[in-house]
């Protein structure tokens, strides 16, 4: 206990056991423990700051692994339209057509008789093929060429051909579902078969056109391997 003047009205007296004012060393030490105080909250903020700056880098790091994961599928599935396309008939037949200056078109289009001519005879040529492998007789089937090529000259050469676009429409897409329904009763992979002509038509680079139009072989081209694509499914 000290004993301090207090001012008590104008004149100051003595009271016993009033509050002294802190000394220096009473203002070190609380200085020290403020201080004590400061630093252990600062600890304790870096300490959250530092889980939360880690959190974030797990996070970043887990955002860093998502967007690889999507530029790895987004290229997967790049390349799976592309394998797609470069194995989808129409393209196969598209890319030929270019390469060796047939017409493709993507609108409805009346076809010159030669473009005619030259589809029927096409069309007739693999038919008799596929009579051909079904053992019709070579008789038959020169008598259906014969017949079919003396009229497709005759329209060239005379009125023209009067092309039913609808029917023609119409029977080239029932002719797809009848080969295809053929292939399914034989078992043959469409695709796959479709892959090596258009490998073997592809090489065909450097071949001339014959008076009607048909591309022709070149010297050392080779025919697809059929036989060889067949045999992976048998």
């Amino acid at each position: 206990m000290s004993t301090v003047l207090k001012m008590n009205g104008p004149i100051g007296t003595w009271v016993e056991n009033a509050e002294a004012p802190p000394s220096d060393d009473e203002l070190i030490d609380q200085q020290r423990a403020r201080i004590h105080e400061l630093e252990q909250r600062v600890a304790q903020l870096l300490t959250e700051n530092g889980a939360m700056i880690l959190t974030l880098a797990r996070l970043g790091a887990r955002c860093e692994y998502a967007v690889n994961q999507v530029t790895e599928l987004q290229t997967a599935a790049t390349s799976a339209v592309n394998e797609r396309r470069e194995n989808d008939l129409t393209q196969q037949v598209t890319k030929f057509a270019l390469a060796f200056g047939y017409p493709v078109r993507t609108r409805i289009t009346e076809p010159t008789a030669d473009e005619v001519a030259l589809r029927l005879q096409l069309i007739t040529e693999e038919f008799l093929e596929l009579l051909e492998a079904h053992g019709a007789p070579g008789l038959i089937r020169s008598e259906i060429w014969e017949r079919v090529t003396k009229w497709v000259e005759w329209q060239r050469g005379g009125p023209g051909f009067r092309v039913d676009i609808v029917k023609a429409a119409d029977a080239l897409a029932d002719m797809d579902f009848v080969n295809e329904g053929h292939r399914l009763t034989m078992g043959i992979p469409r695709q796959a078969v479709a892959n090596e002509v258009s490998r073997s038509n592809l090489a065909k680079v450097g071949g001339e056109h014959d008076t009607n139009g048909k591309l022709q072989k070149p010297p050392g081209w080779t025919p697809p391997d059929i036989d060889g694509v067949l045999a992976r499914y048998r």
